[in-house]
């Protein structure tokens, strides 16, 4: 399970590759995303108190985090890859996105100490200024296990509320998480580079005959990665 992980994320490393699975998944195959756009970062988060020092050797440890412009924007995106189900996997997303955040917020109070810009009370408490902001970030959970994903899809499907009061269940937060698939993907054809054939073989590898025409309809594309 391991090495088709690390498999897995040595596939996406590739900057073509990350922004065709970005806008496969994001945008339904729309170019909005493109290579040089993406900034790779380090995928241990680590978390640090305001002067630096590290309180935990780290938070989180992602398969890949990148940083992608986009137009006037900076997102950051987590990248987990799984063969197998994760039945925690709500509380993990929640928790990597949550640290980009942490981590973000912590630079910018240490950047803030050091030049001493923060003007009131209530910014320097909060270590921001008033209409700072910081970049989104989210994780997203690529699936190659042969069976259907049975875990959790979001927080709340973790919880124990049976019989809870619908009062108190408002005030929950729920936590969804960004699940490719792969196996129950059905539009490959959203993707332009070879992940389309990669998704396509491992879609179609239980039955015979739907990956024999699927070779078959993309014989040239399959030459090509063989090449």
């Amino acid at each position: 399970m391991q090495e088709q992980n690390l498999a897995a994320s040595e596939y996406f490393k590739d900057k073509e590759r990350f922004a065709d699975l970005m806008n496969g998944y994001v945008y339904h195959g729309q170019q909005m995303i493109h290579p040089e756009d993406i900034l790779e970062l380090d995928p241990v988060i680590p978390r640090t108190d305001g002067y630096g020092s590290v309180l935990h050797a780290s938070v989180n440890i992602v398969d890949l985090m990148r940083k992608i412009r986009l137009r006037c924007h900076v997102i950051l995106v987590a990248l987990q890859n799984q063969s197998e189900p994760h039945y925690a996997m709500p509380v993990r997303v929640m928790t990597t996105d949550a640290s980009n955040y942490y981590r973000q917020w912590r630079e910018r109070l240490k950047e803030h100490r050091k030049s001493k810009d923060l003007e009131n009370g209530a910014e320097f408490l909060s270590g921001l200024k008033k209409d700072e902001h910081l970049d989104p970030a989210f994780t997203m959970v690529v699936y190659t296990g042969r069976d259907a994903w049975n875990g959790a899809r979001t927080l709340k499907e973790m919880l124990n509320l049976t019989g809870l009061d619908r009062m108190i269940q408002k005030m929950i937060a729920d936590y969804p998480i960004n699940l490719l698939e792969v196996r129950a993907w059905e539009n490959l054809e959203w993707f332009r580079s070879d992940i389309k054939e990669v998704f396509g073989f491992l879609k179609y590898t239980q039955d015979k005959e739907q990956l024999r025409n699927f070779i078959e309809e993309n014989q040239k594309a399959f030459s090509d990665m063989e090449e």
